[in-house]
């Protein structure tokens, strides 16, 4: 089988892919945002919430033919301490007890410890290419992976992976076009009403866990004042923007947390487009629309700059959008045009007005929680003055039932209702493209890499190929 990456569209797209193939972590997480078994087989708190208990399966082995044992994953976990990225801020001690028991010692409960072991990649020392996936690497160059016959899940069906890198999505699909692949990583949405009319191809998309905020400097002296960051939610209307500018391939946002996640509650109030509303809250607060002097400027209420991340087209075209829709309530924005590395070193320095990059969420609490507490900011990218859900975030930290879950995010999204720190406008849906010669399980909207070692070659269509 071969893999067709286009590196001008997903930069990272090759180290992931391959952690996905030759890497198992200890723990997933599932569709709805919980915490499921992988290595590890089970978890438990113990000690008031502030010990977890890691089980780990019986039946692993890394490639090499060794099994995995509480040491290794106790030495792995250390390292991580070692290179100052603890699995948690409270960490007391790591130890195993036992060949297949890991105990992970808290200062403090700390409910986002077994959601950040998904990130734990457990390798033996000195051998960054022994994994316990559903495939092995055998070569880096050209990459290339073939099945572990002792993958404790089940062997897989295809035998052997290449992986083939392109400068464009453009080359990749190409090479599929003449057999030379028959998986395209990514879909661009530029190309997918054209991939999805190629009848030797499906198409599979699936909702991503990313979103497109406009978020906010609370420092500047008009969008620090909450009628106004409301008025602005008010403004947008978000399913145009999946429409018009991302061509259905997209669904609208109400806020960070992930759309399917389990705790969610669907009675909280969100913000339906209302441009009159907006319109009777901006005046409310002070803010009429000025008319215009001379011939340089636009009758306007206020304008504000906002960054946006110039590498894709996709958010060239939501800024356009978003600037007519504000400018419609009498808000002129800006919108400049930023590359990546400048964008993020800009938001580092809290040196802009108000920007717009795509935003991980993940599928549980973890990544929001990074993204918008205040203590977590530092050095992760964004600084934004946005205080207001600390407390609530504080407190889902520290509760790991599902009751207390529920009514802390529910908290959380009252606090993002009311205390806006962005307009969040759009999800993300990416696409991915395989041959027919493939059977692929699949259920709607979800993404089908994480069970490649599941597909079979299509039996019918290989007999058409003879």
């Amino acid at each position: 089988m071969g893999i067709g990456i286009g590196q001008g569209v997903r930069r990272n797209a090759l180290g992931n892919f391959a952690t996905l193939l030759d890497s198992d972590p200890l723990v997933s997480i599932d569709w709805e945002g919980r915490v499921a078994p992988r290595l590890a087989e089970r978890l438990e708190w113990l000690d008031g919430d502030r010990t977890l208990k890691l089980v780990l399966r019986r039946n692993v082995v890394f490639h090499d033919g060794a099994p995995l044992t509480s040491d290794a994953v106790v030495r792995v976990l250390r390292q991580q301490v070692a290179d100052n990225q603890p699995p948690s801020e409270f960490l007391q001690s790591i130890e195993a007890a036992g060949s297949d028991t890991v105990l992970i010692r808290l200062t403090r409960p700390d409910s986002l410890l077994p959601e950040r072991l998904n990130g734990v990649e457990v390798r033996p020392p000195g051998h960054p290419d022994v994994g316990t996936g559903p495939f092995r690497i055998v070569s880096q160059n050209p990459l290339r992976f073939v099945a572990n016959d002792k993958y404790y899940r089940k062997r897989p069906s295809i035998d052997e992976i290449r992986v083939h890198t392109y400068d464009t999505q453009r080359g990749a699909w190409a090479a599929m076009m003449r057999g030379e692949i028959d998986y395209l990583h990514d879909v661009s949405r530029e190309a997918a009403d054209f991939v999805e009319a190629e009848s030797s191809v499906n198409t599979y998309p699936y909702l991503a866990a990313y979103y497109i905020p406009m978020v906010f400097n609370l420092r500047h002296p008009i969008l620090k004042r909450v009628e106004v960051r409301r008025a602005l939610n008010e403004a947008i209307d978000r399913q145009s923007i999946v429409t018009q500018a991302m061509h259905g391939r997209g669904i609208p946002s109400d806020g960070p947390l992930w759309p399917q996640y389990w705790a969610i509650s669907s009675a909280q109030r969100t913000y339906a487009f209302n441009p009159d509303a907006a319109r009777v809250r901006l005046d409310a607060a002070g803010l009429p629309v000025v008319p215009s002097t001379d011939s340089t400027h636009v009758a306007r209420r206020f304008k504000f700059t906002c960054l946006f991340w110039s590498e894709e087209p996709l958010y060239e075209r939501v800024a356009l959008i978003v600037q007519k829709q504000l400018f419609e309530i009498g808000v002129d924005v800006e919108m400049q045009p930023v590359p990546g590395n400048r964008l993020f070193e800009r938001m580092q320095k809290a040196d802009y007005e108000a920007f717009m990059v795509p935003t991980g969420s993940g599928r549980a609490l973890g990544w929001t929680y990074n993204f918008w507490h205040t203590s977590a900011k530092p050095g992760a990218g964004l600084e934004t003055g946005y205080t207001s859900a600390d407390p609530i975030l504080d407190h889902l930290r520290l509760v790991t039932s599902d009751d207390d879950t529920r009514q802390g995010v529910a908290e959380l999204q009252r606090v993002l209702f009311d205390e806006p720190p962005a307009v969040f406008l759009v999800w993300l849906m990416n696409a991915r493209a395989v041959s027919t010669r493939f059977d692929v399980p699949h259920e709607p909207n979800r993404d089908i890499m994480s069970n490649l070692w599941q597909w079979r070659q299509n039996p019918a269509a290989v007999r058409a190929a003879q």
